[in-house]
Parts: structure tokens; sequence; C-alpha cells
């Protein structure tokens, strides 16, 4: 037990530090997208390069926040069936919606790390003004799923004072 916990605490911090890198790309995305607009509407100067700065700082926000999120089991949760079950019916339907959520981001991890993978061999760049090849955003959303995967799967293994 001491090495998973030891492997928990590991990923839980490493979870922390995505989380901030995550902010920051979220400053740099309110940044650019306000620098943009100053040049476009005030300016009559708009710049080729900032959507392409905008659309890969939300997706790193996105992909890098989820695992926190999920971490601190943060997400939206509607429960007022499941307090009228009892508690039995909602450790049941909890659980199964526990194994569904680590099945189905498990899966989508899968699918989109092989395709990362294909877009490595391939060489494929993003078409935009900026050409980057696509498969590190591919990677870093294949490793936000499999990350909030890995966090759902512990959470039997995590004590209520490290949530």
């Amino acid at each position: 037990m001491p090495l998973i916990q030891f492997l928990i605490r590991a990923h839980r911090n490493v979870t922390v530090v995505a989380f901030a890198v995550a902010g920051a790309a979220l400053v740099l995305f309110t940044a650019v997208f306000n620098i943009e607009v100053a040049r476009r509407y005030f300016l009559n100067a708009p710049s080729t390069w900032s959507q392409d700065v905008i659309a890969v700082c939300a997706l790193a926000v996105i992909f890098l926040a989820m695992p926190y999120v999920t971490m601190k089991q943060g997400h939206v949760r509607i429960d007022i069936l499941l307090r009228k079950m009892g508690p039995a019916g909602e450790k049941a339907v909890t659980s199964v919606s526990l194994v569904l959520a680590v099945i189905i981001l498990g899966a989508v991890a899968w699918i989109t790390g092989i395709e990362a993978h294909k877009q490595f061999l391939r060489g494929t760049q993003t078409a935009s003004s900026i050409a980057i090849p696509k498969w590190p955003l591919l990677a870093l959303m294949a490793w936000g799923f499999l990350s909030s995967a890995l966090h759902v799967l512990s959470l039997p293994f995590v004590r209520d004072d490290a949530q």
C-alpha cells in the first residue's frame, strides 16, 4: 500500500503543477485576446497569429485543469435523485458512475494517445498561420483524460484530508 500512496501523492503533485501551468495559459489567453481586440478594433491591424495562440492556450487550460477539477471532485453534480434513493442507492449509483467514468476517460485517453502517435509518425502539422506539430496537442488531450481517469480510479485510496 505505501507504493500506491506514493504514486497517488506524486500524481496529485503533478496535477497541481499542471493546474498552475493552466493558470498561466489562461493569463496568456486573456492577454493575447485583449491585444487582438485592441489591434483589430482600435488600430485596424488584426494579427495573423493571435487566433492560433488563443486556441492552443484554450486547449492547455482545459486539459491541464481537468485533472485538477477531477482530483478535487469539483465537477457540477446534480444529486437530487441520489439523495432520494437513500444511502444504499446513492452508493450503488455513485459506484457505477465512477466505474463508467474510468472506462470512458480511459478509452478516450487511449484513442487520443493512438492518434497523437499517428500524427507524430506522419509529421502532421496544424493548418493555421503558425504551423506546429499536431501530436503535442493531442498528447496533451490524452494526458488530461488519462490523468482524470487515474484520479477517479484512486478515489478509494485517497484519505479525506488529502482531498
